[in-house]
């Protein structure tokens, strides 16, 4: 008997020093019946566990963009990129892109260039407007794309970068590029094969021979125009029979007689369509 009280005892002491081992670890936690710890309620687990969720939920639709506001910001940053690699587009080496120009210059109007006429000319035009500005290449390669139309503008745009290293070199490409265009010069030859067609006014001819006389880079003196617009003319014309009998002295003069027969034709067509319109007249009346 004593034996069994004295085994008791000692399970007891055991029992409270396990007790008082569990306050010093966890002074705040109240004693629980019988030294178990509560378990936590199921729903209580659900409960935090959902609250949870739908927070996070609410944080990330506050904080993320949707799919529509990326892409938008997507295309607003390419469409800038685009846009500022176009205004930084420049041909030009360093040495002309970056030199200081003259805040009082002020550039000439110019002819803009369509990309159908031919480029030797307009470089001409646009040398003869900037000719107080000729010796400045940095001016003279920097202020060309203000001559320049549309066409002929995403031809500048698609040069190379830093591929341009003067003005010479500047007009080269661009001859190059519209050189379809380019007018080519005619021999003295040409002028001599020039010959009134039927059914042509002498208008007409006029307007083609000089034209053709124009575009002729050998020396061409006034003999030898005057005699090539001649032979030019039908053996029977009231023209060629009168600078054959009073030939001219120069081109002027040349000019001013061929003037003088074209109005005497053109007359002479006026009259002829008017009488035509009155035959017609009474057919007309007839029809009706």
């Amino acid at each position: 008997m004593i034996a069994e009280n004295e085994r008791l005892r000692q399970d007891l002491a055991l029992e409270v020093a396990k007790s008082r081992e569990a306050m010093r670890q966890d002074p705040e936690r109240p004693p629980r019946a019988g030294g178990q710890r509560a378990r936590a309620r199921p729903e209580d687990t659900n409960s935090d566990s959902n609250s949870l969720t739908t927070e996070l939920n609410k944080k990330g639709r506050s904080e993320t963009p949707s799919y529509s506001e990326k892409s938008l910001h997507t295309r607003n940053k390419r469409r800038r990129s685009s846009s500022d690699e176009e205004d930084q587009h420049d041909p030009f080496v360093r040495r002309i892109a970056r030199a200081t120009l003259s805040k009082k210059f002020k550039a000439p109007s110019f002819t803009f260039y369509d990309g159908k006429s031919d480029p030797t000319d307009h470089i001409r035009h646009y040398k003869q407007a900037m000719t107080l500005h000729a010796d400045n290449e940095a001016l003279m390669c920097r202020i060309f794309p203000n001559s320049l139309g549309p066409l002929a503008v995403r031809w500048y745009y698609k040069l190379e970068l830093a591929s341009i290293k003067s003005f010479y070199q500047l007009q080269k490409s661009f001859r190059a590029r519209f050189i379809t265009n380019e007018v080519q010069p005619k021999q003295a030859d040409s002028l001599w094969a020039m010959q009134i067609q039927s059914g042509e006014t002498l208008r007409a001819y006029s307007a083609r021979y000089w034209k053709c006389f124009n575009l002729v880079d050998d020396a061409c003196n006034d003999s030898m125009a005057i005699t090539t617009f001649k032979m030019g003319l039908h053996p029977d014309s009231p023209l060629r029979s009168s600078l054959t009998r009073r030939p001219p002295k120069t081109v002027w003069a040349l000019m001013k007689k061929i003037e003088e027969y074209c109005k005497v034709e053109d007359d002479a067509l006026r009259i002829k369509a008017g009488q035509m319109s009155n035959k017609t007249a009474p057919l007309k009346l007839l029809n009706q």
